[in-house]
């Protein structure tokens, strides 16, 4: 039981270190064999295991990406563009900092005005 443990935390390690690109890459080939090629049932089985982990690995990159921005974006002012080491866990507690700012002059939400 505990050689289970050590290579699924061996796995989840790898996992981890694959780059957004190339797990989406890995997750596209799969579906495509998936879709085009007749594999037996347990091939298909593990595919689609191997796909959800691919999966997550894309979606916890992205919403990382997005934290990031989200927190550089509402750091960021035209005197100060300090950029600062990343915590996803740090950001993904805070809650995004929006502007109070209104538009001047008679502007819909539907408009955007650059001047």
């Amino acid at each position: 039981m505990a050689a289970k443990k050590t290579s699924k935390k061996t796995a989840e390690s790898a996992l981890n270190e694959v780059k957004f690109e190339d797990a989406l890459g890995e997750l596209e080939s799969l579906i495509e064999a998936m879709e085009e090629e007749d594999l037996p049932l347990d091939d298909l089985v593990a595919s689609y295991s191997r796909g959800m982990e691919l999966w997550k690995v894309c979606q916890q990159r992205l919403d990382n990406a997005r934290l990031k921005v989200e927190a550089i974006s509402a750091r960021s002012t035209e005197e100060d563009m300090d950029v600062e080491d990343f915590d996803p866990q740090q950001a993904a507690s805070e809650p995004p900092k929006t502007a109070d700012k209104k538009p001047k002059g008679d502007v819909s939400d539907d408009e955007i005005k650059l001047f």
